[in-house]
């Protein structure tokens, strides 16, 4: 009877070894579970953030295209402008003269 006490008193004892070494596992698990569950969120908002800065990309690359196609348009119109600013600068320095002068 001794040995089968002694034998179950072992079996017993390399039962509970394995039961909380199974425990320790599970609960090492669930950690790494959890990092992984959180590792592919952060994945997954980063490819939707790097989607997302893509398309504004190329909306800039297109908005900036329609602004340079535009430039060659505007600049006749700019140079009309500013040679009628040239003239009324011209008109009212020759009017101050004229009044100083006077």
């Amino acid at each position: 009877m001794e040995g089968i006490t002694a034998a179950y008193t072992q079996e017993k004892a390399g039962y509970e070894a394995m039961s909380a070494e199974m425990d320790k596992t599970k609960a090492e698990f669930t950690v790494f579970e959890r990092k992984d569950i959180k590792l592919k969120e952060d994945i997954k908002h980063i490819k939707a953030k790097d989607k997302k800065l893509k398309e504004t990309i190329v909306k800039e690359k297109e908005k900036a295209d329609k602004a340079r196609e535009s430039i060659p348009k505007q600049v006749p119109t700019l140079c009309l402008c500013l040679s009628a600013c040239v003239h009324c600068v011209d008109m009212h320095l020759a009017s101050s003269l004229c009044v100083a002068e006077c």
